[in-house]
């Protein structure tokens, strides 16, 4: 039998083995999705304001989660990447 298996099947250690591997996997579907956010309004931007800039790119990486949904909300009504990106 793997070795794995084995201490799944163990009283102590494989419940914490089940709840690491199930957090590990809930963090890897929550990146996953902020990546997708990430890529799609990166695409929605270029496809309205046309290629972005560095200046743009070093701004959008240093946005929060909480800060790429507003910037989302805000791309869909702003007509410039001025209005997108205010001072």
């Amino acid at each position: 039998m793997p070795i794995l298996n084995d201490i799944m099947d163990h009283q102590v250690l494989g419940p914490v083995f089940r709840q690491g591997m199930e957090e590990g996997r809930k963090e890897g579907e929550q990146k996953g999705e902020q990546k997708t956010r990430e890529r799609l309004l990166r695409r929605a931007i270029e496809k309205r304001f046309g290629t972005i800039s560095a200046k743009v790119q070093a701004r959008l990486a240093e946005l929060s989660p909480e800060e790429w949904e507003v910037l989302f909300d805000r791309a869909l009504v702003a007509s410039s990447l001025e209005e997108l990106f205010p001072s």
